[in-house]
């Protein structure tokens, strides 16, 4: 049976049997409508024939749990002008000539099986949409040229797939075949099995699991795990969008895990891990070894960031946060600790190096050194020159002892068996003896005299020269009892008034012994000069000018002034006085003392 809803626009078919036939011809339209929209709801088998089986011209809605099953001499064999949907039902539609199925706008299929089968170029199309199919559903169709033409292109629900042909494809609004030609012939139903493509980012290695699954319907598929590549992680927040069941779990740094129940074939693409960054060098310090056991070296500024290792070690050790110490002697690594987001910094190469000492003894025979007394004048003497491995070892020049000046007796200037030098490298203990040379005794032959010196601003010679055979007139400037000063060939000068003593000796050169030291007693007397007062008129009831400007120095050195005077002033004898005078130099030192300073009234 067939009916009709006027307000519904519904037209119900009841396992209805319509072929459309007008005096023994079929009808150009077996059943139609005109600028409205219309719904078909089967119940039961039903078939519609004629030329033209179904043509709506507005949207067409199929429906219900029914079939519905047509054919047509001509194209078109079911047309909707508008969009076309099929809904849990079972349609075939066969057509003669293009067209089984054909709409201008949208063609929808949910849930149903549906047939559409052509003698010409094309059996399923759409002039302007598109085909969603969704649910449970089953679409085929078969033309000579093309399956199915679209103007929109597809939108295949999950779990639906091409299956025929084998290996087609979607290309933009037609299904192509493996070798890339339009398909003839299209199943689209739900597949019995899904693919799983996984595809790897950079810089990551597949640990186990296949990158490509085919996986039953509802069953899970294969875990993939992969591990970033040596110098790279995955960070906390990595994430990979799902894709049909199909999800990506970031296991920790080093690993993720793609895995899941797909619900349609699924191809999922991972994003590549993050390269780690490498930190500076670190800028830690070594302290070499101090003592012969040579086991106190240290690394310092080691934190716990830190691991060290000696250059010859398998392994690396953590830092504890203090210095590393009880080290012995070598090349060390420091750097900073890989992370799980960054590499191990660049090594920082630091040496302990071994500690080293050598003893330097000095011996001295027939004679003393030229300082000393008792025993320490000709006693060893000894030094420990310290230092570390590569280190160039030497004396400095104060530490080889002076010798030559303090023979035995009969003893001149010797010789030392080798040279101690500042210049010479130690390597290892050695042992310098100077041994002094007998000598004759040298002679004075003209002993240096005082001279008879008055102060006059500048350096005076104290003595006349002395001369000596067999050896070198020396002197010295010292006390009454003893030279102080070192002896030198130069005759000895001083500037400022006093009494001076000037001892001098004999150096016997390499025949002669020395003459014992004599002193000459030297007097530079002060100079005299007279500090006079300038006249000056004055008013009753007031003071004299006083300044230096008020006083007048005469017969002083060249180059001193006044630097300070004083004046005082008698009334009842008419005299201004002076007194108390400071005399200084051209550099402004005080050179007072050295002046007879006669005061002179004005």
């Amino acid at each position: 049976t067939a009916s009709y809803d006027p307000d519904s626009n519904t037209l119900t078919l009841n396992n209805a049997n319509i072929t459309g036939m007008y005096q023994g011809h079929p009808l150009n339209r077996s059943i139609r409508t005109e600028d409205m929209d219309l719904t078909v709801a089967l119940t039961g088998s039903n078939t519609v024939s004629g030329r033209i089986a179904l043509a709506v011209y507005g949207d067409l809605t199929i429906t219900g749990g029914g079939s519905l099953t047509t054919t047509g001499s001509a194209s078109e064999v079911i047309y909707a002008k508008g969009n076309l949907t099929i809904d849990g039902c079972t349609i075939s539609a066969s057509a003669a000539e293009n067209y089984a199925i054909f709409c201008r706008d949208d063609l929808t299929i949910t849930d149903s099986n549906v047939t559409a089968t052509s003698e010409a170029a094309c059996a399923f199309s759409s002039s302007g949409g598109s085909l969603t199919i969704s649910g449970d559903s089953r679409l085929f169709a078969q033309a000579t040229d093309s399956a199915i033409e679209l103007n929109n292109g597809f939108d295949i629900g999950e779990g639906l797939g091409v299956t025929t042909p084998t290996d087609g494809y979607v290309d933009g609004n037609f299904i192509k075949d493996s070798d890339g030609n339009t398909a003839k012939s299209v199943v689209i139903e739900r597949l019995s099995t899904y693919s799983v493509t996984v595809t790897p980012g950079a810089n990551m290695t597949l640990t186990s699991g296949a990158e490509s699954q085919t996986v039953t319907a509802g069953g899970a598929m294969e875990s993939v795990v992969y591990t970033a590549d040596e110098g790279y992680y995955f960070p906390e927040d990595y994430t990979v969008d799902s894709v049909n069941g199909v999800a990506v779990t970031r296991d920790s740094f080093t690993q993720i895990t793609v895995s899941g129940t797909p619900t349609w074939n699924a191809a999922i693409t991972l994003t590549a891990p993050m390269a780690k960054t490498k930190p500076d060098a670190p800028t830690a310090a070594a302290e070499d070894c101090t003592t012969s056991d040579n086991n106190d070296g240290k690394l310092t500024g080691v934190t716990t960031a830190m691991e060290y290792k000696k250059s010859d070690a398998e392994n690396w050790t953590a830092g504890a946060g203090s210095d590393i110490e009880n080290l012995v002697p070598g090349t060390y690594y420091v750097r900073v600790k890989a992370t799980d987001t960054t590499l191990a910094s660049d090594n920082q190469e630091l040496e302990i190096k071994e500690f080293i000492s050598y003893t330097v003894t000095f011996k001295v025979v027939n004679g003393s050194w030229n300082e000393g007394k008792g025993d320490a004048a000709t006693a060893d003497k000894t030094v420990t020159l310290t230092g570390h491995d590569g280190d160039s070892l030497k004396l400095e020049a104060n530490q080889i002892p002076a010798v030559g000046d303090k023979p035995n007796g009969t003893y001149k200037a010797g010789s030392w068996d080798v040279t101690p030098s500042a210049e010479t490298e130690i390597t290892a203990a050695t042992t310098y003896t100077y041994t002094y040379a007998a000598k004759e005794t040298a002679t004075v032959t003209k002993a240096p005299a005082a001279k008879t010196l008055t102060y006059n601003g500048s350096a005076q010679e104290l003595v006349t020269a002395g001369t000596a055979t067999g050896g070198e007139m020396q002197y010295a400037l010292g006390t009454a009892t003893e030279a102080t000063q070192p002896y030198t060939t130069s005759i000895p000068t001083e500037t400022n008034a006093g009494t001076y003593y000037v001892w001098y000796k004999v150096i016997g050169d390499e025949n002669y012994i020395d003459i014992e030291p004599a002193c000459k007693t030297v007097l530079i007397e002060k100079k005299t000069v007279n500090v006079t007062a300038m006249a000056q008129t004055i008013t009753e009831g007031s003071h004299i000018e006083t300044g230096t400007e008020q006083a007048v120095l005469t017969a002083m050195a060249e180059g001193h002034v006044l630097s300070a005077v004083a004046l005082s002033a008698d009334t009842n004898l008419g005299v201004i006085t002076p007194g108390g005078a400071v005399i200084i130099d051209a550099s402004g030192t005080d050179v007072t003392e050295n002046y007879m300073i006669q005061y002179e009234t004005g």
